[in-house]
């Protein structure tokens, strides 16, 4: 069971889905230099669920480390209609209540900002995620939009 306070005049909402693990990280390059823009070490994909708790639209991405080593995630989320709707980005990381030795299940955080389709943060999302292996995993989390009242 999920919920959270629906403020007046203040759209929110959750999205959830699968966090899966890459069975190996992929590395992307700069086509021009051929220097390193990063490490994929995985993707998500979910439903986007509006405040009345109705999927509103789709959601899907990657989630790795950037070329400055950083946890960063980055994705786009459309309607129902396949229409894009905009980009989501932010960064993850562990839960540091997690014992190192725990090797099969990894647990953490996300969290970021929705931009529109004209790049303009809308709002703010955060969550967590838990992985078990690669192809098994999941996220969980809210969504808001940039309201006077939330902050």
């Amino acid at each position: 069971i999920n919920s959270h306070i629906i403020l007046p005049g203040c759209p929110s909402g959750h999205l959830m889905g699968k966090w899966l693990k890459a069975e190996r990280p992929d590395t992307l390059t700069d086509p021009e230099t051929g220097e390193s823009r990063g490490v994929i070490l995985g993707r998500f994909k979910g439903i986007w669920i509006g405040e009345r708790g109705a999927a509103a639209g789709y959601v899907r991405g990657f989630y790795g480390l950037s070329s400055a080593g950083e946890r960063k995630f980055f994705g786009k989320y459309i309607n129902m209609s396949g229409e894009f709707m905009g980009l989501i980005a932010g960064r993850w990381g562990f839960d540091p209540a997690d014992a190192p030795a725990e090797a099969t299940v990894e647990r953490g955080w996300f969290e970021g900002a929705w931009y529109g389709r004209r790049r303009v943060a809308l709002g703010r999302l955060k969550g967590e995620w838990l992985t078990a292996e690669p192809g098994r995993g999941y996220f969980k989390g809210l969504w808001a939009m940039n309201c006077a009242e939330a902050r």
